[in-house]
């Protein structure tokens, strides 16, 4: 049977690697976003929220990109600035902005290639392609292949089925079914060896198109109702506005097939008003979503479906929906082609002109190139020399705190204080030992990483000092080096925030993660030893003692000594525990911080 052009279908594209985004994910980026500082940290989880937007509130989504790239111009980090500009471009394709999706792109693709980073730019050549597939098929089966290749070699399975998938809605479009049906079906293929349901649900639905416009009508049933079990299952609502219209269109397809005598199991009034209730669902999903495409297409198919029944005021209703939302997309779509047209031209003609001023750079520099040499010696070793003692100076302040690095500078070696008063926060991952037995060491650095970029983020709030971690422990004092007046106060609310914070860890890791928390206060030695790897540290019963507190402590609760329960208690709010024996220091009575007092 061909194609049968009264009835749009719409085909689901691969953008990138995207799970289906919920509130709860949202929320807890933006979390994030209010405890880190102005840094790469910050950067990736703007970007993360940005993409989070691209199908929901794109407006939005381009809106964290922009911060995102701001903060990354500002500390001049390219692979920041190249990951915004990916994510903007995100968001104006699906706005259906293509001009400014190629520019953005385009500009992440130049700091990759610079970079080598082939997994990346792979990425950008999928997403050219998707931009290209809107008015050029040939441009976009090229950036599609380029980047097939590239992920081929990658061995990355997930890109190769977004690229798939996307030759396969180029084929769709341009009615090659059987060569569609082959690319959709890699793209499954590889999605099933990851169990990627979101994935998997994408590309069973396109199969489903294909098998509804080949009259394979057993089949595209059997296609839609997975898809929209996957869907369901997974929240996918932007697949389930697709699945529940494609379904429709689907019994409008047999219904208006002369040629294949397709039975179906009730009569057309019933098929009709089956068609009907699945278009409506589609279109009340895609409203709340935002996804006018959605809407505007099925609209058209919801009025012929009214007419097919005998409702002419019903079908005239939704065919004058339809056609608003249709002027309103193709304004809109003729001013983007114009500006996508003008931004190509304007590419070419940019590449033209820094061709032209190369050559004549070059001609110019070697005139004067013996003339500046010497100057440019003396200049650039200048240059070495002091980015080398800046390099030094940061490096010395990653490690140390500032008024110790100053006195080290000074030539004061070794440097012992006595602390007359201070707090000491100890937290350790529970499980730890066992979960790396198991686990790649990049994953577990990794996340150890990111945990402890958090705990430091935290700590910096609260004007505590990070001394230092062992494996998956993590040490902190307020009141040193420099002396704290609320010491006990400020290591209790660090402790606090790191505990608020364990729900959005386990979101982000994906696994139940625990942690003790252990605090004492009291005096202490602080100071740096020896002459290579300094590291300033602190010492003394007060420090065992935390130690202790965190080591005897429950998961998921702030163990503390009577001590600092009786520094802070005019603040917060204490549990007693039964008296436990602590080695070195007899019974104690200890207590679980429970929270600010009301």
């Amino acid at each position: 049977m061909k194609f049968c052009p009264a009835i749009t279908v719409l085909l689901l594209v691969n953008i990138c690697v995207a799970q289906p985004v919920t509130q709860s994910n949202i929320d807890s980026l933006k979390r994030m976003i209010e405890l880190q500082r102005s840094d790469t940290g910050k950067i990736n989880t703007l970007c993360d929220l940005s993409f989070a937007y691209y199908r929901i509130s794109p407006d939005s989504g381009i809106a964290y990109g922009f911060e995102a790239l701001e903060i990354a111009n500002t500390i001049k980090w390219q692979p920041g600035i190249a990951n915004a500009h990916q994510n903007i471009a995100v968001n104006y394709i699906s706005l259906s902005e293509y001009a400014k999706a190629l520019e953005n792109l385009l500009t992440a693709l130049a700091i990759y290639e610079h970079s080598d980073k082939y997994k990346q730019i792979a990425a950008i050549y999928n997403k050219l392609g998707l931009v290209y597939a809107h008015n050029n098929n040939a441009k976009a089966l090229e950036h599609y292949e380029k980047s097939l290749e590239l992920y081929k070699e990658l061995k990355d399975t997930n890109g190769i089925a977004q690229v798939y998938g996307n030759i396969g809605n180029v084929y769709f479009s341009n009615a090659k079914f059987d060569e569609a049906l082959s690319a959709y079906s890699l793209a499954l293929e590889h999605y099933q060896k990851q169990n990627d349901k979101y994935g998997m649900a994408q590309n069973i639905q396109n199969i489903a198109m294909i098998n509804t416009v080949k009259a394979n009508y057993d089949e595209a049933f059997k296609n839609n109702e997975l898809a929209i079990e996957i869907n369901s299952q997974t929240n996918n609502l932007y697949g389930l506005a697709i699945s529940y219209g494609n379904m429709g269109v689907l019994y409008m397809y047999i219904l208006r097939d002369t040629i294949t005598k397709y039975k179906l199991p009730y009569n057309r009034e019933a098929a009709l008003g089956t068609a009907i209730d699945c278009l409506q669902k589609s279109i009340a999903i895609a409203k709340k979503l935002g996804a006018l495409d959605i809407v505007q297409n099925f609209y058209k198919d919801l009025s012929d479906a009214e007419n097919m029944l005998g409702n002419p005021t019903e079908a005239l209703k939704y065919y004058q929906l339809y056609s608003t939302y249709k002027d309103s997309i193709y304004s809109r779509r003729s001013l983007q082609k114009i500006a996508y047209l003008e931004t190509e031209r304007d590419m070419y003609l940019k590449d033209k002109q820094i061709q032209i001023n190369k050559l004549k750079l070059e001609k110019r520099n070697n005139q004067v190139i013996f003339i500046s040499l010497g100057s440019l010696l003396l200049a650039l070793s200048l240059v070495v020399v002091f980015r080398e003692r800046r390099k030094s100076e940061k490096l010395l302040l990653n490690i140390l705190p500032r008024s110790v690095a100053q006195r080290l500078k000074d030539k004061e070696h070794p440097i012992a204080d006595n602390l007359s008063a201070v707090s000491v926060l100890f937290v350790d991952m529970v499980g730890f030992t066992a979960y790396t037995a198991s686990t790649d060491p990049k994953l577990v650095v990794n996340m150890l990483n990111d945990i402890f970029t958090i705990f430091d983020e935290i700590a910096d709030k609260n004007g505590l000092e990070k001394i230092k971690t062992i494996g998956d422990c993590y040490m902190a004092v307020s009141g040193a080096p420099k002396a704290m007046q609320d010491h006990a106060r400020a290591a209790a609310t660090m402790a606090l925030e790191i505990k608020a914070m364990v729900p959005v860890i386990r979101e982000k890791f994906g696994r139940h993660i625990d942690f003790r928390i252990g605090l004492n206060n009291g005096p202490a030695i602080g100071g740096v030893l020896g002459k290579r790897k300094f590291v300033y540290d602190v010492w003394g019963d007060t420090v065992n003692t935390a130690s202790r507190m965190e080591a005897m402590g429950k998961a998921g609760e702030i163990h503390c000594t009577d001590n600092f329960k009786q520094a802070t208690a005019n603040y917060f709010s204490f549990t007693a525990r039964d008296t436990v024996e602590v080695k070195g220091k007899g019974v104690m009575q200890t207590w679980i911080l429970e929270g600010p007092q009301e």
